[in-house]
Protein backbone atom coordinates (compact mmCIF):
# COMPACT_ATOMS: atom_id res chain seq x y z
CA UNK A 1 0.00 0.00 0.00
CA UNK A 2 3.06 2.33 0.72
CA UNK A 3 4.28 1.99 -3.23
CA UNK A 4 0.80 3.32 -4.23
CA UNK A 5 1.20 6.04 -2.19
CA UNK A 6 4.59 7.18 -2.90
CA UNK A 7 4.98 10.52 -5.26
CA UNK A 8 8.96 10.15 -6.43
CA UNK A 9 7.68 9.91 -10.05
CA UNK A 10 4.72 11.69 -10.64
CA UNK A 11 6.94 14.67 -11.85
CA UNK A 12 8.21 12.84 -14.44
CA UNK A 13 4.94 11.95 -15.82
CA UNK A 14 3.68 15.80 -15.76
CA UNK A 15 6.89 16.84 -17.39
CA UNK A 16 6.34 14.24 -20.37
CA UNK A 17 2.59 15.80 -20.57
CA UNK A 18 4.18 19.61 -21.00
CA UNK A 19 6.79 17.88 -23.59
CA UNK A 20 4.09 16.44 -25.71
CA UNK A 21 1.92 19.59 -25.73
CA UNK A 22 5.16 21.66 -26.83
CA UNK A 23 5.53 19.36 -30.14
CA UNK A 24 2.25 19.59 -30.85
CA UNK A 25 2.35 22.95 -30.68
CA UNK A 26 5.24 23.46 -32.46
CA UNK A 27 4.25 21.02 -34.92
CA UNK A 28 1.46 23.32 -35.53
CA UNK A 29 3.23 26.12 -35.86
CA UNK A 30 5.68 24.37 -38.57
CA UNK A 31 2.76 22.96 -40.61
CA UNK A 32 1.29 26.82 -40.67
CA UNK A 33 4.57 28.32 -41.49
CA UNK A 34 5.14 25.56 -44.24
CA UNK A 35 1.36 26.74 -45.84
CA UNK A 36 2.57 30.12 -46.00
CA UNK A 37 5.55 29.62 -47.84
CA UNK A 38 4.03 27.87 -50.66
CA UNK A 39 0.84 30.06 -50.90
CA UNK A 40 3.30 33.27 -50.92
CA UNK A 41 5.57 31.18 -53.54
CA UNK A 42 2.49 30.78 -56.12
CA UNK A 43 1.36 34.33 -55.91
CA UNK A 44 4.80 35.52 -56.66
CA UNK A 45 4.59 33.17 -59.56
CA UNK A 46 1.01 34.20 -60.16
CA UNK A 47 1.36 37.66 -60.21
CA UNK A 48 4.48 37.32 -62.30
CA UNK A 49 2.65 35.62 -65.24
CA UNK A 50 -0.19 38.40 -64.90
CA UNK A 51 2.06 41.12 -64.65
CA UNK A 52 3.78 39.61 -68.15
CA UNK A 53 0.26 40.16 -69.49
CA UNK A 54 0.53 43.49 -68.81
CA UNK A 55 3.81 44.12 -70.18
CA UNK A 56 3.38 42.28 -73.59
CA UNK A 57 0.17 44.27 -73.96
CA UNK A 58 2.60 47.09 -74.18
CA UNK A 59 2.48 47.71 -78.28
CA UNK A 60 -1.02 47.56 -77.81
CA UNK A 61 -1.46 49.93 -75.54
CA UNK A 62 0.79 52.44 -77.01
CA UNK A 63 -0.40 53.69 -79.89
CA UNK A 64 -3.61 55.12 -77.65
CA UNK A 65 -1.50 57.04 -75.24
CA UNK A 66 -0.16 59.15 -78.38
CA UNK A 67 -3.86 60.13 -78.30
CA UNK A 68 -4.13 60.94 -74.46
CA UNK A 69 -5.76 57.08 -73.69
CA UNK A 70 -3.58 54.48 -72.45
CA UNK A 71 -6.06 51.83 -73.71
CA UNK A 72 -5.64 49.09 -76.52
CA UNK A 73 -7.47 49.78 -79.01
CA UNK A 74 -6.51 49.80 -83.02
CA UNK A 75 -8.90 50.77 -86.15
CA UNK A 76 -10.23 48.38 -87.97
CA UNK A 77 -10.59 48.31 -92.55
CA UNK A 78 -13.68 50.49 -91.45
CA UNK A 79 -11.79 53.00 -89.45
CA UNK A 80 -13.98 51.99 -86.11
CA UNK A 81 -11.82 51.50 -82.99
CA UNK A 82 -11.89 47.75 -81.70
CA UNK A 83 -10.05 46.35 -78.94
CA UNK A 84 -5.99 44.58 -79.39
CA UNK A 85 -5.59 42.58 -76.42
CA UNK A 86 -3.31 39.84 -76.27
CA UNK A 87 -4.24 37.30 -73.41
CA UNK A 88 -1.16 35.83 -72.79
CA UNK A 89 -0.71 32.03 -71.42
CA UNK A 90 -0.69 32.22 -68.27
CA UNK A 91 -1.30 28.63 -67.97
CA UNK A 92 1.87 27.52 -69.51
CA UNK A 93 4.05 30.47 -67.92
CA UNK A 94 3.21 28.75 -64.23
CA UNK A 95 3.43 25.07 -65.26
CA UNK A 96 7.16 26.35 -66.51
CA UNK A 97 8.19 28.45 -63.30
CA UNK A 98 6.82 26.08 -60.73
CA UNK A 99 6.95 22.96 -62.76
CA UNK A 100 3.25 22.11 -63.00
CA UNK A 101 1.62 19.22 -64.52
CA UNK A 102 -1.80 19.42 -65.89
CA UNK A 103 -4.74 16.99 -64.50
CA UNK A 104 -8.10 16.81 -65.17
CA UNK A 105 -8.31 20.13 -65.23
CA UNK A 106 -5.95 21.16 -62.55
CA UNK A 107 -2.41 22.03 -62.19
CA UNK A 108 -0.57 19.82 -59.98
CA UNK A 109 2.56 20.03 -58.09
CA UNK A 110 4.11 16.74 -57.59
CA UNK A 111 7.05 16.09 -54.40
CA UNK A 112 8.50 13.16 -55.33
CA UNK A 113 5.55 10.96 -55.70
CA UNK A 114 3.19 12.96 -53.18
CA UNK A 115 0.88 16.36 -53.72
CA UNK A 116 2.79 19.80 -52.90
CA UNK A 117 -0.38 21.83 -54.20
CA UNK A 118 -2.96 22.02 -56.88
CA UNK A 119 -4.25 25.15 -59.16
CA UNK A 120 -7.42 25.24 -59.96
CA UNK A 121 -10.12 28.26 -61.49
CA UNK A 122 -7.52 30.32 -62.89
CA UNK A 123 -9.09 33.68 -64.48
CA UNK A 124 -7.45 36.08 -65.80
CA UNK A 125 -9.62 38.89 -66.80
CA UNK A 126 -8.56 42.06 -68.83
CA UNK A 127 -10.55 45.65 -68.35
CA UNK A 128 -9.50 47.63 -70.79
CA UNK A 129 -9.93 51.59 -70.54
CA UNK A 130 -12.77 53.40 -72.56
CA UNK A 131 -11.76 54.85 -75.63
CA UNK A 132 -13.18 58.39 -75.30
CA UNK A 133 -15.15 58.44 -72.19
CA UNK A 134 -17.38 61.30 -71.59
CA UNK A 135 -17.05 61.77 -67.84
CA UNK A 136 -13.35 61.72 -67.39
CA UNK A 137 -13.58 61.13 -63.10
CA UNK A 138 -14.39 57.35 -63.12
CA UNK A 139 -11.70 56.67 -65.92
CA UNK A 140 -10.36 53.02 -65.10
CA UNK A 141 -6.73 52.60 -65.42
CA UNK A 142 -5.53 49.81 -68.03
CA UNK A 143 -5.73 46.71 -65.68
CA UNK A 144 -5.20 42.78 -65.63
CA UNK A 145 -6.84 40.97 -62.93
CA UNK A 146 -5.68 37.14 -61.91
CA UNK A 147 -7.69 34.46 -59.86
CA UNK A 148 -7.02 30.96 -59.16
CA UNK A 149 -7.74 28.39 -56.06
CA UNK A 150 -4.63 27.21 -54.40
CA UNK A 151 -5.11 23.73 -52.40
CA UNK A 152 -2.37 22.21 -50.23
CA UNK A 153 -2.21 19.29 -48.57
CA UNK A 154 -2.12 19.34 -44.98
CA UNK A 155 -1.12 15.84 -43.65
CA UNK A 156 -0.48 16.51 -39.88
CA UNK A 157 -3.49 14.79 -38.34
CA UNK A 158 -2.81 11.41 -39.95
CA UNK A 159 -5.71 12.25 -42.94
CA UNK A 160 -4.48 13.91 -45.69
CA UNK A 161 -7.04 17.67 -45.59
CA UNK A 162 -6.67 20.18 -48.09
CA UNK A 163 -6.01 23.70 -47.08
CA UNK A 164 -7.78 26.30 -49.80
CA UNK A 165 -6.86 29.76 -50.58
CA UNK A 166 -8.13 32.00 -53.28
CA UNK A 167 -5.05 33.90 -54.51
CA UNK A 168 -6.01 37.50 -56.49
CA UNK A 169 -3.36 39.83 -57.64
CA UNK A 170 -3.55 42.75 -60.20
CA UNK A 171 -1.45 44.53 -62.25
CA UNK A 172 -1.92 48.04 -64.10
CA UNK A 173 -0.95 49.60 -67.18
CA UNK A 174 -0.08 53.14 -66.50
CA UNK A 175 1.80 55.46 -69.06
CA UNK A 176 4.51 57.20 -67.77
CA UNK A 177 3.62 60.34 -69.60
Amino acid sequence: MEKLRDEKGAVNIVILGVVLVLVLIIGLYFEKIRLQIVAFGVRNAFETSVTDISTENYDEVYPCIREGYSAAYKLDKSDKWEQNIDKGNVVEQLKKSLGLVEEEGQLIKYNGDKIEFKLSDIKINILNRQLAPSDKTKLEKYRVNGQLTLEIPSNYNGKTSYAKKDINVSSAYTSKY
